[in-house]
């Protein structure tokens, strides 16, 4: 009996021992390990990652690897269409996996170690003295980023990268529902743009 564990899933020391357990981690490990992957890739603008099936362990994301499979990441894809693909590579992984695991040597993983943490509201609010990368790759991390429009709170939920300027597609006015950029101008009545004022 295998067990597979999905990532993000902390077993005791007695469910470990009882069978060989295998955890889904979406990163290159032992690059990003703990509880946000995704999102922290994303921020920092990788353009690529992977999946990987390790043998779980005490230590939080540190077993040998099983598998691993690459994938891109697109310069406008959110943490939504690569968790969509992280599932689906996982997914394939697993079939073949299960289909023998003894074929499967561990391997120990390589390279120095780095630890992501749990986003918060605060990791939100954007600095527009950052580049356009910057806080798309903000935006399309976390969901969402935080600011003032022509003194109005906003949320910008969804941003892209057109010949390295940031478009705003999406947003959330304190109260409202979410619209299209063209939606909130219009309700301006021609009034200045002021981005984080």
């Amino acid at each position: 009996m295998v067990v597979v564990i999905s990532y993000g899933v902390i077993l005791r020391d007695n469910v470990l021992s009882s069978a060989p357990c295998v955890n889904i981690h979406p990163s290159a490990l032992p690059k990003y390990r703990g509880p946000s992957p995704i999102r922290t890739a994303l921020y920092n603008g990788d353009t690529r990652s992977a999946v990987c099936l390790i043998k779980m362990t005490p230590e939080l994301d540190a077993g040998d690897i099983y598998m691993s499979r690459d994938f891109d990441i697109g310069i406008n894809a959110d943490n939504k269409s690569i968790e969509e693909m992280v599932s689906n590579i996982a997914s394939d992984m697993m079939v073949e996996f299960l289909a023998n695991p003894s074929s499967y040597v561990p391997k120990p993983q390589c390279g120095e170690p780095t630890y992501t943490h749990k986003w918060t509201g605060d990791d939100e609010l954007i600095d527009w003295s950052r580049d356009a990368y910057a806080i798309h790759n903000q935006i399309r991390a976390l969901g969402a980023g935080r600011t003032k429009i022509n003194n109005i709170d906003v949320k910008i939920l969804k941003t892209e990268i057109i010949d390295g300027n940031l478009h705003i597609l999406r947003l959330q006015p304190s109260g409202k529902n979410p619209m299209d950029w063209k939606s909130f101008v219009n309700g301006l009545r021609g009034a200045e743009i002021k981005i984080g004022e």
